[in-house]
């Protein structure tokens, strides 16, 4: 028997295979181009490994396909023609008009299945950020709770979310005007680590450290700043972008320093949102717990 509603979300969430696959979660993709004519299939088409290999000798910043209206309409149908309602979360609004596709794709089918419902949360989060929140999601979804309620408990949820991220190369970050190239250039002579929130939907700086060790520091440090000490009542995972190793090590030093335990070992952010962090991005992502 089919759950009264499905999620659904996009590609941006970098939730690994097998957690998609085992909560019956579906997928509407990003789609990028490293030549503007080619489009490749976020997760589909292209391994991380090739992505990365191909970022790094790119001399040009690949170009980002959201999902379309007709992506979301042809995905939202097939769950709608099995009298399925629809509950869709999005990478944020402010760094993607994914939301603003779903939201007429609802608009669209709202008019031909008048008794099914479709809902549609701007998560004002990327990566696993987003993905933490899609699997609470799932827990509502499984434990029989009504989609309406499900909706606004995920619009209460999305407003604890976090992630602090830094990067040892601002190339990717000029190249997709998140910073001027002389800013990069000036930053990469001097050595210095951007930290930066993701937070309410925007990207926002919180500071600078001078060099990588200093910068992860300054991640592990601020991660329990917002914590107010009570990190048993969130949820973290660690991210990383051909930082496995760092990633590691950051997790391994909050678990001994303050008790902070993981659902998942570091993932690696896929290409949506890492061709704008590049190949040395550090994250911890983090939110309330469902029912803290």
């Amino acid at each position: 028997m089919h759950p009264k509603y499905t999620v659904i979300l996009d590609s941006a969430c970098d939730l690994p295979d097998h957690l998609i696959q085992s909560h019956n979660i579906d997928i509407v993709p990003f789609k990028f181009s490293f030549d503007k004519v080619s489009k490749l299939t976020d997760g589909v088409d292209i391994s991380n490994d090739e992505f990365y290999r191909r970022l790094e000798a790119s001399s040009v910043m690949p170009k980002t396909y959201f999902p379309t209206v007709r992506d979301y309409v042809d995905k939202f149908k097939v769950y709608l023609e099995r009298e399925q309602d629809v509950l869709c979360l999005c990478l944020s609004s402010k760094l993607s008009k994914s939301y603003s596709s779903a939201l007429s794709a609802k608009k669209i089918l709202s008019h031909t299945y008048p008794n099914n419902q479709i809902m549609v949360v701007d998560s004002l989060l990327a990566s696993i950020g987003q993905g933490l929140l899609v699997l609470d999601a799932v827990t509502l979804r499984d434990g029989s709770n009504e989609i309406e309620a499900a909706f606004k408990k995920l619009e209460e949820l999305k407003k604890t979310g976090l992630i602090i991220v830094t990067v040892a190369s601002l190339e990717q970050l000029a190249r997709g005007g998140r910073m001027s190239n002389n800013t990069a250039a000036i930053g990469t002579l001097l050595n210095i680590n951007p930290v930066i929130y993701c937070s309410e939907g925007s990207l926002t700086s919180k500071g600078t450290a001078y060099g990588r060790r200093k910068a992860l520091e300054m991640v592990k440090k601020l991660t329990f700043q917002e914590l107010s000490g009570s990190p048993e009542s969130y949820d973290f995972v660690l991210l990383h972008t051909r930082a496995l190793n760092e990633a590691n090590a950051v997790a391994k030093a909050l678990t001994d320093e303050y008790g902070i335990t993981y659902p998942m070992p570091p993932i690696e952010i896929g290409a949506t949102i890492g061709m704008h962090m590049g190949a040395t991005a550090v994250a911890v992502a983090f939110k309330k717990k469902l029912n803290s």
